[in-house]
């Protein structure tokens, strides 16, 4: 028995120890877990951050062709490897890019030279013969017929290897180059010059005699040049130095920090005396005379000085903070005197309050409610932060809810119900999603028949809006709006006109929706203002006031937010230029109904319009004829303009995030974030629409829907 308690109690070390050991092994395990796991997301960021580096590279590329520019050089991380390296400007004999950069040398890092470098070293050695008979032959030339020929005071000096500097006493002018068949003069400031000849007549003293009088010229635009510098600069000094000025400079609160003196250039700075900042600085340079006043630039100097009398007494002694503070409270005070947010709050029963509240951190500004038993109490306010002037918004406790910035994120959207569907929304057009597509499925016009026409809506090349028109055999139209925001092979749909130009766009809208469009019309902005105008206005009934807190107008002289009423309006070009291309606090398919809700109103307008109105439409043929491009010849649009001006619309729709898209933001999408995992710093990129589930089989399904 003994025996057996001797060895339990030598077992119980050993015990211990195994615990301790599987402990370890398990901590082990944890650790190594955790090691992988990290590995695997920064493997995953790592290939995000290259998709995005690869994308921007792709536009880069196609920028460089547009410019007709050579490719560029690229290097990812499996350039080594690829077989397409030629395509990233690696050398295309050895795949190596490496090599395509050290090409000039000789030495690719491998010890491998391309054969075609010992074809280069044959005519290297006649080129540098060639080069070495000239440079002996001008080495004498050059100062015997263009130095001696520089005005007084001027002189050349050798460079080396047939490159001379003029210089007119102690300042270089310029710099002469001698090439194979021509003279280059690069002058300190101003345009280069160049004396042309040929191989055999480069250094002939005719062409040298020639090269001496542009060597002159340029002397002489540099001394008059620096004695324009020179005057501008003497009348600041003694401007700077009255007692008129350096009162004015007191007043603003401005010290005057020692000019800095050259020949040239000349500068002097002002800082605040409150804070030390640098306030504006005045410069003066030459060749061409140029005096900087702030962000302002003059070629004389009696304006630049007013300029500069004007720019002190206009000094804001304030901080950086202080003014950026201010301007925010007056950014919200000047809402108070907004038709367009009066009738919003309205709306809701509240109103804003004129008078400032102040805390330790914030000044405020509260939205209180208007009438009824809360009256006068708070619902919130706008909070101005003193340090940064930053904008947020608190609750009725002043709590404070997020920035201003955020505002627009909707903490309830997540818990909204599913779209309504055509019945429930009262809109036009079929919005039920099927369960699933089957495979393969892309729609198409197997069992449609009539015409698709694009409709597109350009600003400054731009595609601002696009409707897809079906004209069919029964002479109904159907209307669909595409979104100008859809996320299409890495850009917004609207630049693909904008980049690659109209008849890509259609390409593209055609491979999207799946249907065959038959032909396009393109109408610039600026034509439909002159078009609605030469028609004498369109009538527009709203069921709901508009009002869009992001769009200034400007009537009478006084801005504004654009707001209309509910009811009918009549409109000119401007305003219903403005109807149409408002989009925020309306979704995207309330704003693609108003624009085709603008085109039936046009349409009626020009119905009306009868053979005394003979100006008219000759005022609008011409309007077209500078503002239009189409695929169509004006035969074919007089064709289906007098064979659908009283077909019936029979539908009016279009893709918005209420039925088959949704929307996020680029840089979230590519980088496959959501918005809740970053911070306010994080740059989201542009504002986008993508299919459902990212299935653009739902577009075509839509389209063939709703197409009658």
């Amino acid at each position: 028995m003994l025996g057996g308690i001797a060895i339990v109690v030598a077992l119980v070390p050993l015990v211990s120890l195994a615990v301790q050991v599987g402990r370890l092994n398990d901590q082990v395990t944890a650790l190594n877990t955790g090691v992988t796991t990290e590995i695997e997301r920064q493997n995953q960021l790592t290939q995000q951050l290259e998709a995005n580096q690869r994308q921007a590279t792709r536009h880069l590329r196609e920028v460089r062709e547009l410019l007709n520019l050579s490719p560029g050089a690229y290097r990812f991380p499996d350039a080594a490897s690829d077989t397409g390296a030629s395509d990233t400007g690696a050398d295309p004999t050895t795949g190596n890019e490496a090599a395509a950069g050290a090409g000039a040398t000789g030495d690719t890092g491998s010890g491998e030279v391309p054969e075609q470098r010992f074809f280069d070293a044959v005519d290297r050695i006649a080129a540098e013969a060639e080069l070495e008979s000239l440079e002996a032959t001008l080495v004498d030339r050059v100062p015997r017929i263009v130095g001696e020929a520089l005005p007084d005071g001027a002189a050349l000096r050798s460079l080396g290897r047939m490159r001379w500097e003029i210089r007119d006493g102690d300042r270089s002018v310029a710099t002469l180059y001698a090439g194979r068949d021509r003279w280059t003069l690069v002058p300190e400031a101003g345009t280069r010059e160049t004396v042309e000849a040929d191989a055999a007549s480069v250094a002939d003293e005719a062409t040298l005699q020639r090269v001496a009088a542009t060597a002159t010229e340029a002397v002489e635009t540099h001394r008059t040049a620096t004695a324009a510098f020179r005057g501008a600069a003497q009348e600041l000094r003694e401007h700077v130095s009255t007692p008129a000025f350096q009162d004015a400079v007191d007043a603003a609160q401005l010290v005057v920090v020692a000019p800095r003196v050259g020949d040239p250039p000349y500068s002097v700075s002002f800082r605040t005396t409150l804070t030390g900042d640098t306030a504006f600085s005045v410069s003066v340079s030459s060749a061409p005379l140029r005096i900087s006043v702030d962000d302002a630039s003059f070629d004389e100097t009696a304006p630049a000085i007013d300029a500069l009398d004007e720019r002190v007494r206009a000094s804001d002694p304030r901080t950086a903070a202080q003014r950026a503070t201010e301007a925010a409270i007056e950014r919200v005070r000047s809402l108070a005197d907004d038709p367009a947010f009066e009738a919003f709050l309205d709306e809701r029963g509240l109103r804003m309050a004129t008078d400032l509240r102040e805390s330790l951190d914030f000044f405020y500004l509260d939205l209180v409610y208007r009438e009824g038993p809360r009256s006068g109490e708070r619902y919130g306010a706008f909070a101005v932060q003193k340090r940064l002037g930053r904008l947020y918004i608190t609750d009725a406790q002043d709590v404070v809810i997020t920035t201003l910035a955020r505002a627009g994120e909707n903490p309830l959207a997540a818990l909204q119900p599913p779209p309504a569907t055509t019945a429930e929304s009262g809109a036009t057009g079929d919005r039920s999603l099927p369960e699933s597509f089957p495979p393969g499925f892309r729609g198409g016009r197997a069992e449609t028949t009539g015409t698709n026409i694009l409709l597109v809506g350009t600003h400054e090349q731009r595609a601002d809006a696009m409707i897809l028109a079906h004209l069919s055999p029964e002479k109904t139209i159907s209307m669909i709006s595409i979104p100008r925001d859809l996320w299409w092979q890495g850009r917004k749909l609207s630049y693909h006109a904008e980049v690659y130009g109209l008849e890509h766009l259609v390409a593209q809208i055609q491979e999207i929706t799946a249907q065959e469009i038959d032909g396009w019309i393109a109408v610039d902005m600026y034509a439909f203002i002159e078009v609605v105008d030469l028609l004498g206005g369109v009538d527009v009934t709203l069921d709901e006031p508009l009002i869009d807190p992001t769009y200034r107008v400007r009537d009478a002289g006084e801005w504004s937010t654009l707001y209309y009423e509910a009811g009918t309006h009549h409109l000119g070009g401007v305003e219903a230029l403005r109807l149409a291309r408002s989009r925020h606090t309306s979704n995207d398919f309330e704003r693609a109904q108003r624009q085709q809700m603008i085109l039936s109103a046009l349409r009626a307008r020009l119905n009306e319009l009868n053979a005394g109105d003979l100006d008219r439409v000759y005022q609008l043929i011409g309007t077209m004829a500078e503002y239009v491009t189409t695929s169509y010849s004006v035969w074919e649009i007089a064709q289906f303009y007098l064979g659908y001006r009283n077909a019936e619309i029979v539908n009016r729709t279009g893709l918005t995030f209420d039925n088959v898209l949704y929307n996020t933001w680029s840089n979230l999408y590519i980088q496959g974030l959501d918005r809740s995992a970053v911070d306010d710093d994080f740059y989201l990129g542009q504002w986008i629409l993508l299919p459902r589930d990212d299935n653009w089989n739902v577009i075509p399904w839509f389209i063939e829907n709703n197409i009658r």
